[in-house]
């Protein structure tokens, strides 16, 4: 995909269209509307490291004027990146259609040369700044409590990405099984991008085979968990989002949980960074020790070395996705 991805975006460069802008839009792209839909304008906007993004102003046949959002990635990835997104969405639409961006719809190039693939959906202006606390954690509430899973499982019917890498999601009925496929297949994504760590594999056995069941086993003894999709709110609106939706119990366990689902996205998001990620590598590793220390700890003297403070490796400020956050960057929905 590296070599594809630069192609893509040379191939969708045009200069002096028949129409505004800078973006080749595919014939593939208006065979999904009307006969006589026209192109008004075709910017790229935005910057992604794994697809190609663009701005379209569309003209209907009645003379409506429509603005959408279209990416689009090479390759048979690029094929699973973009019917996930869409259908991922599509699910979040029907649920929550105030709160994110209507899906249009996805599909594949006609230009043969690389094979690419892309997804359409309405074009939302975006706005400096972060979201009102109250208005981002009360929707967000009211997603998690009133979405439902069309089969009463854990999981989604087609594969889906976190950033560029496939995210393991068939489905389970059982969570703390779903979560432990869930996890296990980014770490091993891990050793394969980033190299195997002896370390890290000891920890990570230990962790998935005594901790996340006990802490996840636990969620159930108040009754079946709601069947929705894994999400994630950042922490600085945690208090908020508490306030519309409360803690699942075991409440005093809620911290745990906390840190054992940033693990996860720690270590996908070393996948995802290759470059940049040792940090967050290590910093899943240590979550892990410290809810092992917690929960199933090794004899003295028995497990692996801990890294300490001045050991860690430091991501830059701007590639820091739990900077203020500490290790909770990611919280769970329960």
């Amino acid at each position: 995909m590296s070599l594809e991805l630069p192609l893509l975006l040379e191939q969708s460069k045009v200069v002096s269209p028949p129409y505004i802008g800078d973006f080749r839009v595919d014939a593939s792209v208006l065979d999904k509307f009307p006969s006589g839909t026209k192109v008004i304008s075709a910017h790229h906007f935005g910057q992604s490291a794994w697809t190609v993004t663009a701005r379209l102003v569309l003209s209907l046949p009645d003379g409506t004027k429509t603005r959408y959002f279209i990416k689009s990635a090479p390759g048979s990835h690029g094929r699973t990146m973009m019917e996930g997104e869409f259908n991922a969405m599509s699910e979040l639409y029907k649920w929550a259609p105030d709160f994110v961006p209507k899906p249009h719809v996805w599909g594949k190039y006609d230009a043969k040369e690389p094979e690419a693939y892309f997804f359409l959906a309405e074009y939302i202006e975006m706005h400096e700044g972060m979201p009102d606390p109250d208005n981002l954690c009360s929707r967000l509430a009211r997603l998690h409590r009133e979405s439902v899973s069309p089969t009463g499982k854990f999981g989604f019917q087609v594969s889906t990405c976190q950033g560029r890498v496939p995210q393991l999601v068939q489905w389970e009925s059982n969570w703390t099984t779903f979560f432990i496929k869930l996890l296990q297949n980014v770490i091993s994504q891990d050793f394969d991008v980033n190299g195997y760590w002896e370390d890290m594999d000891t920890v990570g056995k230990r962790f998935v085979e005594q901790v996340v069941p006990r802490l996840l086993d636990a969620l159930v003894e108040g009754g079946p968990i709601q069947s929705i999709p894994t999400r994630t709110i950042c922490t600085t609106n945690t208090d908020t989002y508490n306030l519309y939706n409360k803690r699942s119990e075991p409440r005093k366990e809620w911290e745990d949980r906390n840190r054992l689902y940033s693990i996860y996205y720690n270590v996908i998001y070393s996948v995802n960074h290759t470059t940049s990620g040792t940090a967050v590598r290590q910093q899943a590793y240590s979550d892990m020790y410290y809810l092992i220390d917690k929960y199933a700890s090794f004899e003295p003297n028995q497990g692996p070395p801990k890294i300490e403070k001045d050991q860690m490796a430091v991501l830059p400020s701007e590639k820091n996705h739990n900077l203020g956050a500490g290790s909770d960057g990611h919280s769970d929905s329960e």
